[in-house]
């Protein structure tokens, strides 16, 4: 965990502040990691480095909200199968909606969530700076039994 954690200070100060919005330093994401997080999947590549952490937060009983971390440099078509992979997961195993809130000018991460099948929610929320702009936040979703297992659109 404390390897996702680092991929952010990578990514150019922007994003940096993003990510500060939601935790303040690494003892605050790796508590948030342990405490709120239902289930934690860590995603490799060829080499066996990780690539991408996924984590979900149990917002009720079979409603989560998906989180990531991803590396630096991270091609989403290499991982967009095994985000869908896991997404089939959680709705195996109970979830029945699951949300992601999303920078919204971040069209890496909202172009692998719509090719597993989320879809806006037209909710959107204002929460945090950075550059002197506030930061907009937009929310996807995806139902249990609401898409085609079999399409994913890399």
């Amino acid at each position: 965990m404390r390897e996702a954690y680092s991929f952010e200070r990578a990514f150019p100060s922007f994003y940096r502040n993003v990510s500060s919005t939601w935790t303040i330093d690494e003892a605050d994401a790796l508590k948030f990691y342990q405490k709120v997080c239902d289930k934690v999947f860590g995603i490799f590549n060829d080499d066996k480095s990780l690539t991408a952490l996924v984590y979900f937060e149990k917002i009720t009983e079979d409603v989560v909200n998906v989180h990531f971390d991803l590396k630096r440099g991270t091609d989403i078509k290499e991982i967009v199968y095994a985000i869908a992979g896991i997404r089939d997961y959680q709705f195996h195993y109970g979830v029945r909606i699951c949300e992601a809130w999303i920078l919204k000018k971040n069209r890496g991460v909202r172009k692998m969530l719509e090719a597993i099948g989320f879809k806006p929610t037209f909710l959107e929320m204002k929460s945090g700076y950075s550059h002197g702009q506030v930061l907009k936040w937009t929310q996807l979703a995806i139902a249990q039994n609401s898409y085609d297992k079999a399409e994913v659109m890399a």
